[in-house]
């Protein structure tokens, strides 16, 4: 729901409709409505010193008004009579990321709302002790294996280990791809040129152009020969 470029009214005649939606289907279905308790004071300070590509998240985070859309969404299912419920937000995306991703045809932010939705039910999610997790990028996947020493550590401890050896493996993509695009050598030969779409010659001397024409007054002379006798004849009176 990007809320970024709107004003205040907007914005929030825009979360009215969408927390009227949600809390319709939910009246439907006989179902509660989760939500993570978050704390966006606190993400939003841990994302302002993070990586650069946690910028665009920021920004979200910044225009969500989270705590708008947490009290609209209380209101709205108690006056439908929707059981409305918080759970720890602890991993969500993690554990989306790992367990549900696949099912959830690739979109991290389905399997999260899936895990968040069982964590609601009062189910728990069982980290991975061996493989490989794939985190689409922009532009390519990182793939991270799993160490060996997540066997050694207990149920909670392993979804942690997990979440930052994630994190440090997509920073370490993006720095190497930063400096790899930094690096990256001129093309041989030359570019081409932003007029013409011509290429420059290697050893800097120019181009053998088209020898000049003749001149203007060349021309005029050629094409009206009657004007030199007229000259002659002002002259000499």
């Amino acid at each position: 729901m990007p809320t970024v470029s709107l004003s205040d009214d907007q914005r929030y005649a825009r979360l009215c409709e969408v927390v009227k939606d949600i809390v319709a289907r939910c009246a439907t279905l006989g179902r509660a409505l989760v939500l993570e308790d978050l704390d966006f004071a606190r993400k939003k300070q841990e994302l302002g010193s993070g990586p650069e590509f946690q910028r665009n998240y920021y920004r979200q985070l910044s225009g969500l008004a989270y705590a708008e859309f947490r009290r609209t969404c209380e209101a709205r299912a108690a006056d439908a009579g929707v059981e409305f419920l918080t759970v720890d937000p602890a991993y969500t995306s993690t554990q989306g990321l790992v367990r549900y991703r696949t099912q959830c045809q690739g979109s991290i932010h389905l399997a999260a709302a899936g895990v968040i939705a069982r964590r609601g039910l009062g189910y728990s999610e069982k980290a991975p002790v061996r493989g490989t997790v794939t985190v689409p990028v922009v532009g390519s996947a990182v793939e991270w294996a799993i160490p060996a020493e997540i066997a050694r550590c207990d149920g909670p401890r392993r979804w942690q280990k997990l979440h930052q050896g994630i994190r440090q493996a997509v920073v370490s993509h993006f720095r190497a791809r930063r400096g790899a695009a930094r690096h990256r050598p001129a093309r041989p030969g030359g570019g081409p040129s932003k007029v013409g779409g011509e290429t420059p010659p290697l050893n800097g001397t120019k181009r053998a152009g088209p020898a000049p024409g003749p001149s203007r007054t060349r021309e005029a002379t050629a094409a009206n020969p009657s004007s030199d006798k007229r000259r002659e004849q002002v002259c000499s009176g």
